[in-house]
């Protein structure tokens, strides 16, 4: 399950900082997550849009096949969508650590 739409993980940063779902929760603003997903989709249509008119065009299996590798925009949407992932999933463990302070706190204090 996408731990973003886990209610179980919101509700446990209500009241703290979580810079996770600062960045992708339902609160977030525009942000460079969303804007990269959209980028990623967009280039991803494109390619798709040119591989369909590749099958229509051609019969030989090279020329189909060759758009998907020429295409450097969607390819660095990719990669860029990547990075911003594994930013993510570190972040994702920055909020796991503080929430687990958090909550040893509250049970030493108590």
């Amino acid at each position: 399950m996408n731990i973003i739409v886990n209610p179980d993980f919101e509700g446990a940063f209500r009241g703290r900082y979580s810079t996770v779902l600062l960045e992708v929760g339902p609160t977030a603003q525009s942000t460079d997550t969303q804007r990269m997903v959209l980028d990623c989709y967009t280039e991803m249509q494109v390619l798709l849009t040119d591989l369909k008119e590749r099958i229509r065009g051609h019969t030989v299996g090279w020329e189909r096949l060759k758009g998907a590798f020429l295409s450097m925009k969607t390819r660095e949407a990719v990669r860029n969508l990547h990075r911003q992932c594994q930013t993510l999933n570190q972040l994702l463990v920055i909020d796991s650590a503080a929430l687990i302070v958090n909550t040893y706190r509250e049970i030493k204090e108590s």
